[in-house]
């Protein structure tokens, strides 16, 4: 019963800790990823009334915005002075930056926070695509066909960028470049099944891309 009891005392000084490190903006984890993000070169940050939140992309920062309370509690949350809202369209009323956060996220396609212009410009052509594709709307994929092929073209001329592994960003647009491959072949089959299923895992190939593009 001790050791029960001592097991909670250290999970709620831990999760304490962590909120409390995100409030004060030291290194702290991604609440998305997980990964460790120095706050003074986080990619992007959520302001709260009493505390921050850093994210190591755009990415991290946007899936947070669209539903916060899947990466924290509500108790935390409001230890942040951060919105339960955040995510939704209607903003809850007194809840300051809330829709400005979201806006900021690239919630709107226009992110393109990475040191490679093919890439930048492949996320404007993604993010809509990937809402059309989670609405069931698979014909969307089909009509951009021909934009992709020449998108992923463009992706994989490019160089890799000043300052970022060389080895990783290469293995990365290898990846990306087969799940576009592999997204093409399933457009020309017109299989909607297989074409949803390659469209997740090319977007899960090209998060990676951009997240060793920075």
């Amino acid at each position: 019963m001790k050791r029960v009891f001592l097991a909670f005392i250290l999970t709620v000084v831990l999760a304490s800790v962590l909120v409390g490190l995100a409030i004060t903006g030291d290194s702290v984890k991604d609440p998305v990823c997980g990964m460790e993000v120095d706050a003074a070169k986080a990619a992007a940050s959520c302001e709260g009334k009493s505390g921050n939140l850093y994210f190591c992309s755009d990415h991290c920062k946007e899936a947070f915005c669209k539903n916060p309370e899947a990466y924290l509690s509500k108790k935390e949350l409001d230890k942040l002075g951060l919105c339960e809202e955040k995510g939704k369209k209607e903003e809850k009323k007194g809840c300051g930056s809330c829709q400005s956060t979201k806006k900021e996220a690239g919630c709107d396609g226009k992110c393109g926070q990475t040191k490679v212009d093919a890439i930048n410009h492949f996320h404007t052509y993604m993010h809509p695509l990937h809402e059309a594709v989670a609405k069931g709307d698979i014909d969307a994929v089909k009509k951009g066909r021909s934009e992709l092929a020449d998108l992923k073209s463009s992706v994989m001329n490019a160089n890799c960028p000043e300052g970022a592994c060389s080895h990783s960003f290469k293995s990365a647009k290898t990846a990306f470049g087969e799940k576009v491959d592999a997204l093409l072949v399933a457009c020309d089959k017109g299989d909607n099944e297989k074409i949803k299923q390659a469209f997740e895992e090319m977007h899960t190939a090209y998060e990676a891309l951009d997240h060793t593009a920075r």
